[in-house]
């Protein structure tokens, strides 16, 4: 049986998020005994996070600096979050609880949302040159602004990282260190 206080504090997340009240006890037992019974390899943690940034080449080999595209930023940062997204998304879904799944759906829609916007920015930026580059530097550093506005703000992002379930979520932190980088690589320019 799992301890009061954390049913507690599941069943004020479920409300707090999609303003449902739960037969919390059981649901939530219910949901911890089907996330307990996939085993660790389900586990939305268990997949380790890799430095996309590390290179494989020898120390005698001649290295010329190539400008990385700012869309792989962004997209690095995303694909971290969506990672551990999935985690919190199965769990909720194969709780069996169908408010748990709508809330899976909801914070899905809405993180959807962020995903396509700043990238079109940023692959227009990382392409145009001339006259065009100027044009598509304002445009992304507009939708970075927009974005650092909307994502710490947006009531689904905070539940997702503030969920009471074991699924370790940082969109806030992740995404917003992300478009930190991104303004000043676009401000420097």
């Amino acid at each position: 049986m799992i301890e009061t206080a954390v049913v507690a504090a599941r069943a004020a997340w479920i409300q707090r998020v999609l303003g449902v009240s739960l037969d919390a006890p059981v649901a939530l037992d219910a949901s911890r005994a089907a996330w307990a019974a996939a085993g660790p390899a389900a586990s939305p943690n268990s997949g380790a996070v890799t430095d996309m940034t590390s290179s494989n080449r020898s120390e005698s080999a001649e290295v010329t600096p190539v400008a990385i595209p700012l869309v792989r930023t962004w997209t690095d940062a995303k694909e971290a979050v969506d990672q551990q997204l999935n985690g919190l998304y199965a769990m909720l879904r194969k709780a069996g609880v169908p408010a748990l799944g709508e809330i899976a759906g909801e914070i899905e829609a809405v993180l959807g949302t962020f995903r396509v916007g700043l990238t079109r920015a940023l692959m227009d930026y990382d392409q145009a040159a001339g006259p065009e580059k100027n044009a598509a530097r304002a445009a992304a550093l507009a939708a970075i602004d927009d974005y650092k506005t909307r994502i710490p703000a947006d009531k689904h992002v905070i539940a997702a990282d503030t969920n009471p379930f074991g699924v370790r979520v940082t969109a806030r932190e992740t995404l917003g260190a992300a478009l930190l980088t991104l303004g000043r690589q676009l401000e420097s320019v």
